[in-house]
């Protein structure tokens, strides 16, 4: 009996462990935002995007506007269409 797996069983195996459908999008941190009293409607947004390179750019950014003073709050997505992306 072979014990090796290939991509797809591995993501049907890891996909079978959680209990429901994800939940893609920022609603769960807005209803956080409004129980917190946060107003992120006057926040400034930078959406990174691209190929490679979110996570340095993401860490950059932090790091540059943190030290400018800035409040910093990063949300990254593990992957956007694949699993592999990661």
């Amino acid at each position: 009996m072979s014990t090796s797996k290939n991509l797809s069983q591995w993501l049907a195996q890891i996909e079978s462990g959680h209990p429901a459908e994800m939940e893609l999008g920022l609603t769960r941190i807005k209803r956080v935002a409004d129980r917190l009293a946060l107003n992120p409607d006057n926040a400034l947004v930078v959406t990174v995007a691209g190929t490679n390179g979110k996570g340095s750019c993401v860490a950059l950014l932090s790091r540059c506007l943190g030290e400018s003073g800035a409040k910093i709050g990063a949300f990254t997505s593990p992957h956007f269409l694949h699993f592999n992306e990661r």
